[in-house]
């Protein structure tokens, strides 16, 4: 063999020696790690999700796409599997998993390899960081109520050539075994209520004409509001059937008058059911 080939497969071996030490030095120390995020009851979330990556000592953490040591950002992005797959030299993280849909967090300290499964109750709101569960239980619904012949609305006012008091049956808004925290009525519209009278009162309650909820107020003009539970204590006991909500209301003229105007009727309440 002449020298000149030697020295050529010389150099061919050196490159493949230096290209295979490249590619072991990087591996050295990087770990494969894996989360995949279910619900409660193990079906993947395919919500989009983002992880947050730190060290334990919370500081930025140094993560890659690859295990030839492509780096990444410490904020990575789930496929639709639910599936978060990352490479580090650490063997323990924080880990923060954010559901960009629901908003819900779950925080894990000092996670290690062996740990595989983030779990994000559909109930929860977040979990803090030291594992307790926190439920977004409390919850609000919304009707509205517009004058007569005023359309859009999920209710509204009968036309009539008198002033006698009418009642809107808001249907079955608190659930059963819920605690209602509190009923707000607000005149939602730009301006007045109507163009015919200069009053409008209004009472809310858990029964017919009832004002369990809020004594009779005015709430005539743009953006006035009747509200219950001014001093912040829930209303009645827990029951087990649903309850309705009604909007008993009596204009200073006609109804037939009362041809414009919205009202929006919220209620708030902690709903048991959804986190025992």
């Amino acid at each position: 063999m002449s020298f000149k080939r030697l020295s050529l497969l010389s150099l061919v071996v050196c490159v493949v020696v230096a290209a295979l030490w490249t590619v072991s030095y990087a591996d050295i120390g990087l770990n494969q790690w894996q989360f995949n995020v279910v619900d409660e009851t193990g079906n993947v979330v395919t919500d989009s999700c983002t992880m947050t990556v730190t060290t334990t000592a919370d500081a930025a953490a140094t993560v890659y796409s690859t295990s030839n040591g492509t780096a990444i950002g410490s904020t990575i992005t789930a496929r639709t599997d639910g599936v978060f797959k990352f490479y580090a030299y650490s063997s323990a993280f924080n880990i923060s998993v954010k559901n960009n849909v629901t908003g819900q967090v779950v925080t894990r300290l000092s996670q290690n390899i062996s740990n595989h499964t983030l779990t994000i109750p559909k109930q929860m709101t977040t979990v803090d960081r030291k594992g307790y569960q926190l439920y977004g239980a409390v919850k609000t619904k919304r009707v509205t109520i517009g004058g007569v012949g005023v359309t859009g609305q999920d209710f509204a006012f009968t036309t009539a050539a008198n002033t006698t008091e009418q009642v809107i049956n808001c249907g079955a808004i608190v659930p059963a075994r819920a605690r209602v925290l509190d009923v707000t009525i607000i005149n939602t519209d730009a301006a007045v209520f109507s163009g015919g009278a200069t009053t409008l009162a209004a009472e809310l309650g858990s029964s017919s004409s009832g004002n369990e909820y809020a004594s009779s107020a005015t709430i005539y003009a743009a953006g006035a509001a009747v509200s219950g539970a001014a001093a912040g204590a829930p209303f009645g006991a827990i029951s087990t059937s649903a309850g309705n909500v009604y909007v008993a209301a009596t204009p200073g003229a006609n109804w037939s008058t009362m041809t414009a105007g919205k009202w929006t009727v919220m209620v708030t309440y902690l709903d048991l059911d959804a986190i025992k």
